[in-house]
């Protein structure tokens, strides 16, 4: 496997490539703005417009706010040189310059415990700072800027067992305890209310759960524990319940959809993800025939399961007819990826 930008398979950042090349002249010379950029999402999105503008010569503009300019410059190696890094902490302040972007990408929320999706105040903040911050853009190829919150899937709050998939339709929480889920319904309203006044064309698509490259293996997210486990030659750990619902979708298809998705004309909720559901039981066994074959030890069969699979039914009718990654195929790009990464 050859790996490209952001040690990244060459041949994943290709098929991005050939998403965005039917939209060439709609990105030609255009300023791009990623908060978030080198997280699971934003790394992956950088990584494929810096190949499609090398490829196609595009000649993108591309800017990710973050933190720390030299962290984030480490994940793009020499490619970092066609990067503008806005270095500020959006848990203190917003970035004081005016931005000017044709499509922004807003995917700043911590999702995990070690970026701190746990510290309420923080994480609000910085979603705060950061909506603010986009919804005051310029664009100069657009009369104003195509905004994308990478939302969640989460928004909609706990999916019964019995519904087998998360309509679109279905209303979202308008209050939750949990922060990550605060910031992402406190994006959507400064962003929805610049939207009304004019100021940028905002679209949420709410994303579900992904496999592939770049996910933890150390985190919350099951299937990174399980192929965890599973290349630590041991038997992987289901800490839940066997009937415990999930899919997942492979990144390439996630990138792909988001380019879509701003050159769509649509005010319509898209669910960002795989229809096609799985139990944790059968997702373990299957790494566990991928990898060491070693098995499966269940630690707490009882505990009361959980579902977590969207319709795409809006997504299929109106932005994405291309067949999905499967979760074998997934599983086994995630698992060549690693052994030439030893990450």
């Amino acid at each position: 496997m050859r790996l490209g930008i952001g040690s990244l398979p060459q041949s994943d950042l290709d098929l991005i490539t050939s998403y965005i090349a039917p939209h060439k002249e709609a990105f030609e010379s255009a300023k791009v703005l990623i908060y978030g950029g080198t997280g699971f999402v934003g790394t992956w999105l950088t990584s494929g417009l810096l190949n499609a503008s090398q490829i196609l010569n595009l000649k993108l503009e591309i800017s990710l706010v973050t933190r720390n300019n030299s962290l984030a410059s480490s994940k793009f190696g020499n490619m970092s040189k066609y990067i503008q890094f806005i270095e500020n902490d959006l848990s203190v302040r917003e970035p004081l310059d005016v931005a000017h972007a044709d499509y922004i990408f807003l995917g700043a929320t911590p999702t995990t415990t070690s970026t701190g999706s746990k510290k309420s105040v923080e994480v609000k903040t910085s979603a705060k700072n950061a909506a603010n911050h986009a919804s005051k853009a310029r664009s100069h190829k657009f009369s104003k800027p195509i905004v994308l919150h990478l939302n969640s899937g989460a928004i909609y709050g706990k999916q019964p067992m019995h519904m087998r998939l998360r309509s679109e339709s279905d209303p979202v929480l308008k209050f939750s305890s949990e922060p990550y889920i605060q910031a992402k319904i406190l994006i959507d309203e400064i962003l929805f209310d610049a939207d009304m006044n004019g100021l940028v064309d905002f679209k949420s698509p709410r994303l579900f759960a992904f496999a592939g490259p770049l996910i933890s293996l150390r985190e919350h997210f099951a299937i990174g524990n399980f192929l965890h486990d599973a290349l630590s030659n041991q038997k992987i750990q289901l800490m839940g319940s066997q009937n415990t619902t999930r899919s997942y979708l492979y990144p390439t298809d996630l990138i792909g959809i988001l380019i879509q998705l701003t050159q769509v004309d649509t005010k319509l909720v898209i669910n960002i993800g795989s229809d096609i559901p799985i139990k944790l039981h059968d997702l373990a066994v299957k790494i566990s025939n991928f990898t060491t074959k070693h098995g499966v030890h269940m630690s707490n069969p009882s505990e009361e399961p959980s579902n977590y699979v969207p319709s795409v039914k809006n997504l299929r009718e109106t932005i994405w007819g291309k067949e999905l990654i499967s979760i074998d195929q997934a599983i086994q790009n995630w698992i060549s990826w690693l052994a030439v990464t030893n990450l």
